[in-house]
């Protein structure tokens, strides 16, 4: 009896074993589930019933009951530590991300007084300004960074639109989530999604429509998620890349509003901020980066 069960357990880790020997505590439509994840993900089905048991305990933090950032991130931690055992190391970070980021986005309230107003920029002092687009340059600097994203630099006398853009979010926080969640939480994909938060600092900047600058923003996000984690091998990444993007649009979504209606420069296209071609043509709809 003994070698029978070794040899059941060595069966189940390379997927030769019916899903009951190791999945019996779920019911048939369950199992599919659990195939359509050994499908998905390339593991055996024991593996499989651990990932399906993670997902569905964890959708408990995505109730919109007010957990913290920190909550979301120790509770999909724990969680991981007792159901991911034996899971490749880089796939459970994926699926802790995953949980992370739909537990964030289940608790995101809308609440404008979280989303603190950046005065750093001296454009506040100065949005009538319309400075003439004859001494203003946009130009590149490198043709292709990364994903076949251009870099530009503000080279003219007079400061343009891209003067404004900070990456992704203000000082204080970045689209709703703080910048210390941002610096402590290695989940979180802001150098990934840089090209994107460029854009739409551009698009809010000259206002060309909120929700076709977010719009664009998700768009522009799963792009990159696409791009930068393609293939079978990459399956749990892209996705734990889109619900980040679907974090971050959703979080632009709520709190985007005073940072869309502030007026930190002239947008009338006959001055420089917006005035300047590849600003008006190219940078409000199009990824880049900032040099």
């Amino acid at each position: 009896m003994r070698y029978q069960n070794i040899l059941a357990v060595a069966l189940c880790m390379f997927s030769f074993v019916a899903a009951d020997n190791c999945n019996d505590r779920f019911n048939p439509e369950e199992i599919r589930e659990i195939n359509d994840i050994v499908s998905e993900y390339n593991v055996s089905s024991c593996i499989a019933g651990n990932i399906f048991d993670y997902m569905k305990e964890t959708q408990k933090f995505s109730n919109g009951d007010g957990l913290t950032e920190k909550e979301c991130d120790t509770g999909c931690r724990n969680e991981a530590a007792a159901k991911l055992n034996g899971l490749d190391p880089s796939m459970a970070d994926d699926f802790i991300t995953i949980c992370y980021n739909q537990c964030y986005l289940s608790n995101l309230k809308p609440n404008n007084d979280n989303e603190p107003e950046d005065k750093t920029n001296d454009f506040e002092k100065r949005g009538d300004t319309c400075d003439p687009i004859s001494k203003a340059n946009v130009a590149v600097v490198n043709q292709n960074v990364k994903y076949g994203f251009k870099q530009y630099k503000d080279k003219g006398k007079k400061k343009t639109a891209l003067s404004h853009v900070n990456g992704c979010g203000p000082h204080k926080s970045v689209m709703g989530i703080s910048n210390e969640t941002l610096k402590n939480n290695s989940l979180l994909l802001t150098n990934t999604f840089l090209p994107a938060c460029n854009m739409h600092d551009i698009c809010y900047t000259c206002k060309k429509g909120k929700s076709i600058c977010d719009t664009r923003f998700k768009d522009a996000m799963i792009s990159i998620c696409n791009m930068a984690f393609s293939g079978k091998a990459n399956k749990s990444k892209n996705k734990s890349c889109k619900t980040q993007a679907e974090v971050f649009y959703q979080a632009v979504n709520i709190f985007g509003t005073k940072a869309y209606n502030g007026h930190p420069v002239n947008t009338d296209y006959n001055c420089a901020a917006c005035g300047v071609k590849v600003i008006k043509n190219d940078l409000v709809k199009t990824p880049f980066y900032k040099a």
